[in-house]
């Protein structure tokens, strides 16, 4: 068994030169997925020595940013169905701040698994982090809420777990669920349409981790339009994760 991670960056290079180290530590097979005109995320891709995926699909048909086809077509290449693989979808802006997953054996292959995050949407919280001056904790956690049965006041479901394509973990083989991207013209909604494929009772959140999202949320569905940040990340160094503990985060 091991785990295929697919991240899709186009226009996403700065915030890529802070996850992807990180995600190095976690994860030995990654492929990031990105656009012909991107050269600096192909650039920092073979830098960091990561297999890389080019593709031009994203803007096919009229779509805007048609993430799910570039998903896609990298699944119908590597031809991965029927082995014994996990796929995780992880996006450029996502920092992982621990072992993001138990022991695999542990996970239920029927299953679709994601990660609770942490909202750090502006290049001035990002600076206090790194300094010190703000702990993980005190920034916000964004779990979808579910009222009256609806998330998002419209998608019907008593369970928010894995709605959302930052952190999207599933057997390729056994999951219940899709094994492709449904169709979609931005990247607004192909996520929750694969997150309902699975049964409610079968879409989990890994327990007892954290993910730190960074910039701004419902702004890029249709590409990247939110400002660069200018600043980098050592990760030797890590987070303090509360400031009861003084846990830096890459040593948990």
């Amino acid at each position: 068994m091991h785990i295929e991670t697919i991240i899709t960056c186009v226009g996403y290079a700065d915030f890529l030169a802070i996850t992807l180290p990180e995600t190095k530590r976690w994860f030995k097979a990654i492929t990031v997925l990105t656009s012909p005109d991107d050269s600096e995320t192909i650039a920092f891709a073979k830098h960091e020595g990561v297999e890389l995926y080019i593709t031009g699909v994203w803007h096919e048909n009229g779509a805007t940013f048609n993430k799910a086809a570039a998903i896609n077509s990298f699944l119908d290449q590597r031809n991965l169905d029927g082995t014994d693989s996990w796929v995780l979808f992880l996006d450029a802006d996502i920092l992982l701040l621990s072992n993001p997953h138990p022991d695999i054996a542990n996970l239920n292959p029927k299953g679709l698994y994601s990660i609770k995050r942490r909202m750090c949407e502006t290049e001035q919280e990002w600076r206090k982090l790194c300094a010190g001056q703000l702990c993980v904790d005190d920034l916000p956690l964004y779990v979808p809420e579910v009222v009256n049965g609806k998330v998002w006041k419209h998608r019907p479901t008593n369970n928010s777990a894995a709605l959302c394509g930052y952190f999207q973990l599933w057997h390729i083989t056994n999951a219940i669920g899709m094994k492709r991207m449904p169709p979609s013209s931005n990247a607004s909604s192909y996520d929750v349409l694969f997150a309902f494929s699975f049964p409610e009772a079968l879409r989990l959140f890994i327990e007892g981790r954290e993910v730190l999202h960074l910039g701004p949320r419902k702004t890029n569905w249709d590409g990247r339009v939110s400002p660069r940040w200018n600043i980098c990340y050592n990760s030797s160094q890590g987070f303090t994760k509360n400031r009861e503990g003084n846990n830096a985060l890459n040593n948990m």
